[in-house]
């Protein structure tokens, strides 16, 4: 019955009401606890880690102490060995194992402080790693972020060197489109022209080779009478010839004449 009381709410072969007390402590009950063997030692065996792990109830230990005592020295393995080895050994099991709680309780206070003093340098360890890594991976963004700014200036400046390019670009093309446009009005006017002139250039140049072929070497006076008989028969012959024909302008420039 007291090995039962030990295990109560820790064998599961053990039957225990709500309040965690054994409902059949009676040989039955203990033959159930003991219905395998093998099972049975195992759990004697970790009796000492569930002690050691704080998974007994002292209210097991407190009754199990109880009838210990009330059976005095029957409770020993002198007193049990007369009857059966067995449970002679049992009873040297459960007296020693008491005696192991009481030193664990002693000790416990102890242990726990040790546990707590661990748990408080562990957690400091803990805050102070994880401050360190918090404080590389800050130091590690704020390089990437430099790194990020520095790429960012180095495209706004060359986007800005673009830019100025670009307007350069645009103000020479302006001002090569507004002279295009002042030269298109000139060309129009040129074509224009060109289309009316395309009439009586014939008749103009043959004023001017008749000029060059005939009356080149002589006086201007004697040249320009000439011109104006060249005109008059082209006139009469119905010749189309510009409003003034000029022999000079036909054969050469402006410039060549200027030089």
């Amino acid at each position: 019955e007291a090995a039962m009381h030990l295990q109560a709410g820790i064998d599961p072969n053990i039957e225990v009401d709500k309040k965690g007390n054994v409902k059949d402590g009676s040989w039955k009950g203990a033959v159930k606890m003991m219905n395998s063997p093998e099972k049975f030692l195992d759990n004697l065996k970790s009796y000492k880690n569930q002690i050691n792990e704080g998974n007994v109830p002292q209210v097991n230990i407190e009754k199990a102490r109880k009838i210990k005592d009330s059976m005095g020295e029957t409770f020993s393995y002198e007193g049990m060995a007369k009857k059966s080895g067995a449970v002679a050994g049992l009873c040297t099991f459960i007296i020693n194992i008491i005696m192991y709680y009481d030193v664990v309780i002693q000790v416990e206070p102890k242990r726990q402080a040790l546990r707590e003093a661990t748990e408080t340098l562990n957690a400091a360890n803990e805050k102070s790693a994880a401050m360190k890594a918090q404080v590389a991976e800050l130091e590690a963004q704020l390089a990437k972020l430099m790194s990020e700014f520095d790429k960012a200036m180095k495209e706004k400046n060359a986007v800005m060197a673009e830019a100025q390019k670009c307007q350069t670009k645009l103000d020479m093309a302006q001002r090569l489109v507004n002279a295009l446009s002042a030269n298109g009005v000139i060309w129009e006017q040129t074509v224009a022209r060109a289309g009316e002139e395309l009439v009586y250039i014939p008749g103009d140049t043959l004023v001017a080779c008749s000029f060059a072929s005939y009356v080149g070497v002589f006086t201007r006076q004697y040249r320009e009478s000439c011109v104006e008989k060249f005109i008059e028969f082209l006139t009469q012959k119905g010749v189309p010839l510009g409003p003034k024909p000029d022999p000079l302008g036909v054969l050469a420039s402006d410039a060549e004449i200027a030089g």
